[in-house]
């Protein structure tokens, strides 16, 4: 099977193949082409997007994925300097504190 070369040559290798149904709606969100195709109820059932805007997809990802980690770090971080202040939790001094980094 030859796969195409241009994003163009797609929708033909798609059709030809019966890859994907008929029936497709193309709709640019936030400066991606994305191609919706629905099944013949209308119901979307697959997307067709470029490789460029999948890799940008996947950095903004990875981005958000590091970002909700040191943010879930930071969090516990302050609810432990809080129990501490309330006496809840054992304080640490800066010798132990900078053994666990």
């Amino acid at each position: 099977m030859v796969f195409p070369k241009k994003a163009c040559d797609f929708g033909l290798f798609f059709k030809k193949s019966r890859i994907f149904e008929k029936k497709s709606t193309k709709i640019m969100t936030n400066g991606i082409g994305i191609e919706y195709f629905t099944d013949e109820a209308g119901n979307k059932s697959k997307v067709l997007i470029s490789y460029e805007d999948w890799q940008r997809i996947e950095a903004d990802l990875k981005e958000w994925t590091a970002y909700k980690a040191r943010k879930s770090s930071l969090k516990t971080a302050f609810m432990e300097v809080k129990l501490m202040q309330q006496g809840k939790l054992p304080k640490e001094d800066m010798q132990t504190f900078l053994d666990e980094c």
